[in-house]
């Protein structure tokens, strides 16, 4: 067998066990439901059926089509099967940037590709995949990444071969785009970059050449373009794609929709992307002479729209990924063959990509790979996840007759519930998100999560029969809950909440389990190991590693997360001993038992009135950080934490020296850019209004705002810094934008008119 044969195997190999990833993404849930809705009834659905607050509202759902095969592979391998599918396109993605590879160098060579060229690609098919697992994770996206690969290695193609058949495969796979997922604006702006590049190089070489005009390309393009109305919604699907930027554009929820001026979007990947964008225009120039006919002019712009793409929001990395990995590898062969090939054979070649490979397969499927560079957001094999998914919550619904009344379920935990609890339980938000939801509905639901009176309209409205709350988050809200007299917590574990409404329909059930009926007994549930709902999913996982176990969360790990949980509630003396219980565990993770219980002390020093208690509990809350740091010197919260200690007993510079070492670990640390500028603004307005303190203060704001823009608290310190250093034009230009806004303090205010007054 072929060298090369063996090192693609490897690839292929590896692309596979990094597709067969644990289920944690909450989109997949209100997907598969959708999908046997439509399976059920035949129909794509055009008015909302799965919530009561915009039931009957227009849906227009572009990715009906995956949702349906979504459907049909998890009745084949359940729900875990999405990573079957995921799977696919991952290897159809290497098999189509090895084809692309393939062209560029026959072009680049005049002959055919080599063994040690292949060997070569191999291993840059390994950076490739890396670059790539933050995307891999069994969301529809991978059809707009298996897709954007396809139309570039038909562009690739044609500009090689000249064959017409080639194209006529465009409409086609942009038809099936439309249908399957919203990134299908990315095939229409190929097609038509493509199709002005092909004109622009006509233009170019027509007097040389004698070409005909490329009316087969741009009416291809057309074409193309025009079958997205090939879709349930027609000639609506058009002008979609315009409608879902604004959606992104309204939508920033989430961390992956941040673009390269927010430190948020500047993980590994971001470097990694820069460093090959670096490394593809290296390669270029290596080849430039005969770039211009190596790569149509069309290829050439998708390259530089791809590039600039990939630097307005984080999840939008892949797209440059796929174009610039075939040309990062024909440079890296031109380098290699002409500088260093004769000393290397093809033998040692294949040794290496057999290490990297070998390697790579074993961290992955072992899970190394995932601690040590995804920080465990992802875990090997096939299953749904108890740690990440409200399974717990939707067991104990059930088992308690809920699912019948109303719920009030927040975002995260709403889709899995609406699969899990049909056909009674319908959301009162989900993540269909805009697509359904109009952008002040989820201005409403987010007062909901931060505001007592904005919940309780929303109670007297829908009259909700309980409430499904996301653990990690929302803490406003569980501490409302938690206080109304309206609602008891009756269950409580790693991922979700269910507080339960005081109710005819639900007393037995709060006298049973209320944790105020009950004394404020420990509530808090275990979570189950994870499981593999199907036996093909098992077995294909268990195939790729024979010691494969299902993921449990460790003893400690429920104790710190308990008393996290009821840290945030208020309820210290619960939390103590669950911290207390954490300290009992052998475990690597001990040192976060005393960063809990440090957190615990820091959050009623606040609560002392007495200045003896108030020094001793502090005292007490900076010992424990110090336990934690003496066994782990990079424990980031709990630096962070000795700073706010020092920071609520009003040791400014103590605390400015320890907020410094957090950034010093951790550079985007809000809390510690936070409290930074308070302790700056403290030290400017308490210790003689020196300029040093005012340009910190202006400069850690300045870093929040970068974070956190267009909040009204930053602007506010925004515009008062600016004001101090006699800078009206800029202290203006925050100031006038929140003079209306009704939550600033009588104190806020006055400084706000003041400065007004002498910037007028």
């Amino acid at each position: 067998m072929k060298l090369s044969r063996i090192a693609w195997a490897l690839v292929l190999l590896t692309g596979l066990v990094l597709s067969m990833k644990s289920l944690r993404e909450p989109d997949l849930w209100w997907m598969l439901r959708t999908g046997e809705w439509i399976g059920a009834n035949w129909s794509v659905p055009k008015t909302d059926v799965f919530s009561y607050t915009q039931e009957g509202a227009g849906w227009l759902n572009v990715k009906w089509l995956f949702e349906w095969l979504l459907y049909v592979v998890s009745s084949v391998a359940g729900a875990e099967g999405v990573m079957l599918m995921q799977a696919g396109a991952t290897l159809g993605i290497l098999s189509l940037l090895r084809g692309r590879f393939r062209l560029l160098m026959e072009r680049l060579t005049g002959a055919g590709v080599t063994q040690r060229q292949e060997l070569i690609f191999a291993l840059w098919a390994f950076v490739g995949l890396l670059l790539l697992d933050f995307r891999i994770i069994g969301r529809p996206e991978m059809v707009s990444h298996l897709f954007a690969a396809a139309y570039l290695y038909i562009f690739a193609h044609w500009e090689k071969h000249k064959n017409p058949r080639t194209l006529y495969a465009l409409p086609v796979l942009q038809a099936l785009w439309a249908n399957l997922h919203e990134g299908f604006g990315v095939g229409m702006v190929f097609l038509g970059i493509w199709a002005v590049g092909e004109g622009l190089q006509w233009l170019r070489n027509r007097q040389k050449t004698g070409e005909k005009a490329p009316m087969l390309q741009i009416l291809v393009a057309l074409g193309a373009i025009l079958a997205v109305c090939l879709h349930p919604w027609g000639f609506s699907m058009l002008m979609h794609p315009i409608n879902i930027y604004g959606q992104l554009r309204e939508n920033q929820f989430t961390t992956e929709l941040l673009g390269f001026s927010h430190p948020e979007y500047w993980q590994w990947e971001a470097y990694g992307n820069v460093a090959c964008i670096g490394i593809a225009l290296l390669s270029l120039i290596s080849w430039w002479r005969k770039g211009a006919s190596i790569m149509g002019a069309g290829t050439w712009l998708i390259g530089g729209a791809v590039v600039y793409l990939s630097f307005t929001a984080y999840r939008n990395i892949p797209f440059a990924v796929l174009w610039y990995l075939p040309v990062v590898a024909s440079g890296a062969v031109l380098l290699f063959e002409a500088k260093v090939g004769k000393w290397a054979s093809d033998k040692l070649l294949m040794l290496k990509v057999g290490v990297v490979g070998l390697l790579l397969y074993a961290a992955i499927v072992s899970n190394t790979w995932y601690s040590l560079v995804r920080e465990g957001r992802d875990s090997y094999g096939l299953q749904v996840l108890n740690s990440h998914n409200p399974v717990g919550a939707a067991q104990f619904v059930r088992e308690n007759g809920l699912q019948k009344q109303r719920a009030y379920a927040d975002y995260l935990t709403s889709s899995y519930l609406l699969w899990a609890l049909q056909p009674d339980f319908k959301t009162y938000i989900d993540l269909r998100d805009l697509d359904v939801f109009a952008d002040s509905f989820f201005q409403t639901f987010a007062a909901t999560t931060i505001i007592p009176d904005a919940f309780n309209k929303e109670d007297s409205a829908y009259n909700f029969g309980y409430a499904v709350v996301f653990r990690p988050q929302f803490p406003n809200l569980h501490q409302h809950l938690l206080r109304s007299d309206n609602y008891d917590l009756v269950f409580a574990d790693a991922v979700a909440v269910v507080y339960a409404k005081n109710s005819s329909e639900n007393a037995e059930l709060i006298r049973q389990k209320g944790f105020k009926a009950n004394n404020k007994k420990d509530i808090f549930s275990p979570i189950k190991p994870s499981e593999t709902s199907h036996s093909l999913a098992y077995g294909i996982t268990k195939l790729f590693n024979p010691f494969f176990a299902n993921k449990t969360l460790s003893a400690i790990w429920q104790d710190l997360l308990a008393g996290e949980f009821y840290q945030g509630l208020g309820e210290y003396e619960l939390a103590t001993a669950r911290a207390a219980a954490a300290m009992k565990h052998k475990s690597p993770e001990n040192w976060r038992a005393h960063e809990l219980m440090g957190n615990i002390y820091n959050a009623q020093i606040a609560m002392q009135t007495d200045p003896a208690a108030q020094q001793s509990i502090a005292a007490a809350a900076e010992g424990e950080y110090q336990k934690a740091i003496k066994q782990n010197p990079r424990a980031v919260n709990s630096l962070l934490g000795k700073g706010l200690v020092a920071y609520q007993m009003q040791r400014y510079g103590e605390a400015v020296k320890l907020f410094q070492e957090v950034l010093r670990l951790d550079s985007g640390n809000f809390g510690a850019i936070r409290y930074s500028a308070y302790a700056y603004k403290i030290r400017y307005f308490n210790q003689g209004g020196a300029r040093e303190h005012l340009d910190q203060w202006l400069y850690f704001t300045q870093k929040m705002d970068a974070q956190n823009p267009n909040n009204p608290f930053i602007m506010l310190d925004l515009g008062l810094a600016y004001c101090h250093l006699n800078d009206c034009e800029r202290s203006r230009q925050y100031l006038t934008k929140i003079t209306d806004f009704p939550q600033f303090s009588p104190d806020e205010q006055t400084a706000m008119r003041n400065c007004l007054q002498k910037c007028k």
